[in-house]
């Protein structure tokens, strides 16, 4: 790690991992912010589709 002026470490990592991690906070927040705003139950479906997950759909 490596620590800079300001006092916040920092850590290298690959530019294909860092666009995963920020793809899945980008959703993770959308899917917060649609959820605070549903007047109901958000449904596994809607879940899956924000996330970026195909929903097994099979009878368990």
């Amino acid at each position: 790690m490596e620590e800079r002026n300001n006092n916040e470490e920092m850590v290298k990592i690959p530019v294909s991992e860092y666009k995963k991690f920020l793809k899945a906070q980008t959703r993770l927040e959308f899917l917060k912010d649609y959820t605070s705003r549903s007047n109901y139950s958000v449904s596994r479906e809607d879940i899956a589709a924000i996330i970026g997950f195909e929903l097994n759909t099979e009878e368990e």
